[in-house]
């Protein structure tokens, strides 16, 4: 057994450790944007795969106190670089820092990376070094610097796990993958009745609750790092695939969306055809306050936008005034989910909530608003 830690966006920990306990994973632990869990080299390959929520899953491979920059280097050297990648692959590290008395991410991952390679250098006598590569490395190193407590980690997903590849293109403020299955997860939805977007942007969370509802993984079709680690076993990552693959379902329920904007639209189209969903989704260009859509059942979710300058917020109280008189009027029977980073705009809704919950988009704090529509 080893220990990993999945990371996430602050406050979808419950929901990750959720996943993480119906992939068959019991240890687990949720801390500060990600869950601790342990598992087996089967567990890593899977929850890189399947996990919605998680932006990428890291090894830890050593802890140790640092202080300033030359305590950091010190224990880096400590580490024995050999026992994790080859001398001939191309690496590179991410560091974060919070609340530590180093202040400088980017002097601080050029000092790691002096550690790593002055060790390869003097096991050489001077001649062997690895590369550096900050688009397209094979082996991704991640430290995480709270206060004077280091972990040093392998980044077993490398690129982050939002990226689902269907994305051809995106609205003003797309929201990413990760957040957006969260919040389908988060909305009682019974993964068998219709859901309904009326602004749906360029389809994100139409299309994660599709993936959802037909038990698609979201990574299966995409490389990760750790298949460049010495232990990377490929018969047991295709085997683990394919029974990912095997798993999928076909339930006999439609998404349909309105979307204002006709190139963004079009867009939506794109990527829902890009996830291979265009028999199940429904887009359609118009204004959810002009064009009628009615429902009697199943999940009206939305994520209207929050603005930014005093006039916007001003618009927006009653596009949101709208938007909850839409849902009231149109969509008796459902159940509703709002996410909005805007938290003056959510009593404009005029609905009364069922549940809030706190999550972030990136840095901006916003709240999940659940109703139920009688």
């Amino acid at each position: 057994m080893s220990n990993y830690f999945a990371v996430c966006a602050r406050g979808v920990e419950p929901v990750l450790e959720h996943e993480l306990r119906s992939l068959g994973i019991s240890q687990t632990k949720s801390l500060f944007s990600g869950v601790a869990f342990e598992g087996e080299i089967d567990d890593l390959y899977r929850t890189n795969m399947a996990l919605r929520t998680a932006t990428r899953v890291l090894k830890p491979v050593a802890e140790f106190i640092a202080r300033d920059f030359d305590a950091l280097y010190r224990g880096v050297r400590k580490i024995d670089m050999y026992e994790l990648f080859r001398v001939d692959q191309t690496f590179r590290v991410d560091v974060n820092l919070v609340q530590s008395t180093m202040t400088h991410s980017q002097f601080a991952a050029q000092k790691i990376k002096d550690a790593i390679v002055d060790q390869f250098r003097q096991r050489s006598d001077g001649k062997l070094r690895p590369s550096v590569d900050l688009k397209n490395p094979q082996i991704v190193f991640n430290v995480f610097v709270s206060g004077p407590h280091v972990t040093f980690a392998l980044d077993a997903s490398g690129e982050s796990l939002h990226r689902r590849h269907y994305r051809e293109g995106a609205g003003e403020a797309p929201m990413k993958e990760a957040l957006a299955a969260a919040i389908v997860l988060l909305s009682d939805w019974d993964r068998e009745s219709p859901v309904y977007d009326p602004m749906c942007g360029s389809g994100t969370l139409l299309i994660e609750a599709m993936m959802i509802a037909q038990n698609i993984a979201p990574n299966l079709n995409r490389t990760f790092s750790f298949q460049n680690w010495r232990e990377y076993d490929a018969d047991r990552f295709n085997a683990i695939r394919e029974e990912l693959r095997g798993k999928q379902l076909m339930p006999k329920l439609r998404g349909f969306g309105m979307e204002v904007s006709p190139r963004v639209a079009t867009t939506a189209r794109k990527n829902i055809a890009a996830a291979g969903l265009d028999k199940f989704i429904e887009i359609k260009t118009g204004d959810f306050r002009r064009v009628r859509h009615t429902q009697d059942s199943g999940l009206v979710i939305v994520n209207p936008p929050y603005g930014e300058r005093m006039d916007e917020v001003e618009n927006l109280k009653h596009l949101y005034r709208e938007l909850g008189d839409h849902i009231k009027q149109d969509c008796q029977g459902c159940t509703a989910s709002i996410f909005t980073g805007n938290l003056e705009l959510r009593k404009f809704v005029g609905l009364r909530t069922k549940e809030r919950i706190l999550l972030y988009n990136g840095a901006i704090e916003g709240r999940l608003l659940k109703y139920n529509l009688y």
